[in-house]
């Protein structure tokens, strides 16, 4: 840098060279030789010292010329920063303030010096502040600071929050200077509102839109609908009727157009009283849907009717269901017909025989519907006298269920009475059966696809004398006095499969004290609750000795059918009959 007191001692070095070089004689000095040229050299050191004057000079000049430079950039620079229609702050990587602008100063209603020193995540809107330092803690692991981020959180002005868009700039680094980072805020909450306005009116609009479109689809479905459906308000006026509606008002003379708008009581006051108003009423109240079935005298229909209510008043579905309401009156008179029917035939089939109708023979007989729907079916037992004081015990088991299994099976149990009558021994009556069966199966008197299983055993009281077959049932369970059991017979071809069948009679004592059991396969068929394994013929046999040693045959009767429900968990799955007799 040029100095002026330098080129000041230069100036006044070379007058008291030159005044030193006239007073030294001219003569002695030249001949000596020395001071000439020390005064030359030193004129020599002179020159250079003004020629490297003359460039400082020259580079003080360029140096205040880039130092006004400098400063005009730098008042320019802070005019910017001051001024600038953003806020801009200037923080270090912590986020502490270190300048502030007026606009960031305006932004937070805060001095710039009342600014400085504060963390920026200080002013930030509580809500926001979890959101803000995540997102700072990420700018502050140093990789993202090469280049600029931006995002948008919500800044304090006093009490009162705002949308301030954040654009981080980092600062140049210079050397010996810590790292800062700059901040531009801008208050976007004009925008961030208008953004928001936007997407709602436009969310508004779809939600319109898709109304629209439901309310088309849900009113071109309810016109094409056969039942009928109309809506009414809270004071029960017409708001909506669909065409069946419609074409139901005008069956009983009712414009429907002209009944938008009025009151349904005042324009159908014949249904006051009635369901369709104690329903709706119910409805309204309660906020819940109600149905119910009520025959319309002007329509002279059987109508079901839903009444749904809503925040506008109720709607209500009817559906013409006069043809299933017939069908059901009908059904349901069928069906005191068939128990009509069925209570004879119950006479018929399960009348037990009074107790002193047989000399020296007690008996007693048991019968256990699978379902309460229908309790004739194909199970049967029979009891009756034969020529010369025979006794003729019979269970017998048809296939089928309801009344026209009940009829067939007391047609059976008669024709066998006529053939036992007749032929006396039980395996000639048995094949006569049979054929019987067979020819009216051929001749479609009976049906087709009816097949018979049938014990039969006579006895002679007096006498003891007993015979025994079976035609496809279990076998016959014999309980001697001394507590044995035998097996009496079993495998006889079915009744009704086959014209001309064989059947075997099985001779046996029946000896006072001993007890006899025929059943149907409804007790040894009973299925363990929730398994496959079945009671079976021996699961009965247990039972039989377990009832045997009961006071009364009555006693043991009950013990076996009590404990084939029992193990069937209650429920017979098929109709069982028992027959159990006891020679007194």
């Amino acid at each position: 840098m040029f100095d002026p007191i330098m080129s000041e001692r230069l100036a006044q070095a070379e007058a008291r060279m030159a005044s030193l070089h006239q007073r030294a004689g001219y003569s002695l000095l030249h001949q000596q030789g020395l001071l000439p040229d020390a005064f030359e050299e030193l004129h020599l050191t002179i020159e250079e010292l003004r020629s490297a004057e003359e460039e400082l000079r020259a580079q003080n000049e360029m140096l205040l010329a880039a130092r006004a430079q400098l400063e005009a950039e730098r008042l320019r620079y802070r005019n910017l920063f001051e001024f600038a229609p953003n806020g801009y702050l200037v923080t270090d990587l912590d986020g502490r303030i270190f300048e502030a602008n007026q606009a960031a100063a305006f932004l937070l209603n805060v001095s710039p010096l009342d600014l400085r020193d504060q963390l920026l995540s200080s002013l930030v809107y509580d809500e926001d502040k979890s959101e803000f330092r995540l997102r700072f803690s990420a700018l502050q692991t140093g990789a993202r600071l090469e280049t600029p981020q931006e995002w948008t959180s919500r800044l304090c002005r006093g009490t009162l929050p705002f949308y301030a868009s954040f654009t981080i700039i980092p600062a140049p680094r210079f050397p010996m200077e810590a790292p800062t980072l700059r901040w531009m805020v801008r208050d976007v909450t004009e925008q961030r509102e208008a953004e928001t306005e936007r997407v709602s009116l436009a969310a508004r609009e779809a939600r319109q839109a898709e109304t629209e479109t439901a309310h088309r689809k849900i009113t071109s479905i309810l016109e094409t609908i056969t039942d009928a459906f109309i809506t009414l308000d809270r004071e029960w006026r017409f708001t909506y009727l669909n065409a069946s509606a419609a074409q139901m008002c005008r069956a009983v003379g009712k414009d429907p157009e002209k009944l938008l708008g009025r009151v349904i009581w005042e324009e159908f006051p014949t249904a006051l009283g009635t369901a369709f108003q104690t329903e709706g009423l119910r409805a309204a109240e309660t906020g819940r849907m109600t149905e119910f079935e009520e025959y319309s005298h002007g329509l002279g229909r059987w109508l079901q009717v839903r009444i749904f209510p809503s925040e506008n008043g109720v709607a209500a579905y009817s559906q013409d269901v006069t043809a299933r309401k017939e069908a059901e009156i009908a059904l349901q008179a069928a069906f005191e017909k068939e128990r009509r029917v069925s209570g004879l035939l119950e006479n018929l089939l399960l009348r037990t025989a009074p107790p002193n109708d047989f000399p020296h023979l007690s008996i007693e007989t048991f019968y256990q519907a699978a379902s309460g729907e229908s309790r004739i079916g194909g199970d049967f037992f029979d009891v009756f006298t034969l020529g010369k004081g025979r006794v003729a015990l019979v269970v017998g088991d048809v296939s089928g269920k309801g009344l026209a299994a009940a009829e067939l099976t007391a047609e059976i149990k008669y024709v066998l009475r006529a053939i036992l009558r007749e032929v006396e021994q039980p395996a000639p009556a048995m094949a006569r059966l049979n054929d019987f069966i067979c020819e009216a199966q051929r001749q479609g008197d009976l049906g087709s696809d009816h097949l018979v299983v049938l014990s039969l055993v006579t006895i002679d009281p007096e006498t003891g004398e007993a015979v025994s077959l079976s035609a496809g049932g279990d076998p016959i369970l014999l309980l001697r006095k001394n507590g044995e059991t035998e097996s009496l017979g079993s495998g006889g071809l079915l009744l009704g499969v086959h014209p001309g069948a064989v059947y075997t009679e099985n001779h046996f004592p029946f000896r006072p004290g001993d007890t006899l059991a025929l059943f149907t396969d409804g007790l040894t068929e009973a299925r363990q609750q929730g398994q496959m394994a079945l009671l079976g013929y021996e699961g009965l046999r247990q039972l039989a000795l377990r009832g045997n040693t009961r006071r009364t045959l009555r006693e043991m009767g009950q013990t076996i059918m009590e404990g084939a429900q029992t193990w069937a968990g209650g429920v017979l799955q098929d109709d069982a009959c028992l027959l159990v007799a006891r020679r007194g």
